[in-house]
């Protein structure tokens, strides 16, 4: 299937803005509650409750997450480039049958 060029265009930009509007989301979202005004205050200190609960706990949290969403795409892009094979999965080389063995 050949992707017009405007859709490739568009792709990154499109990604990246719902990655950020899901991180705030994510800020938002557990035990206390933040609305995306609070959420805002909170990262840049000017609401002391909200700023701790961001930057202590929801914050390094989303980050982590977001390094190991890349780190798994990257991971996954190399084997299917490494076995020139689209459809190549962890399953290949056992990877999944030996984390489960050490889990």
């Amino acid at each position: 299937m050949i992707l017009s060029a405007r859709l490739v265009r568009c792709a990154l930009p499109f990604t990246l803005l719902v990655l950020g509007v899901l991180a705030v989301v994510a800020l938002g979202a557990g035990d206390m509650p933040l609305s995306p005004a609070r959420v805002w205050a909170g990262l840049w200190h000017q609401d002391p409750l909200a700023a701790t609960v961001l930057w202590q706990m929801r914050l390094p949290r989303v980050a982590v997450a977001m390094l190991v969403g890349a780190a798994l795409s990257a991971s996954g892009l190399v084997m299917q480039a490494y076995f020139r094979n689209s459809l190549a999965s962890p399953g290949l080389l056992g990877v999944s049958s030996g984390g489960a063995a050490g889990a």
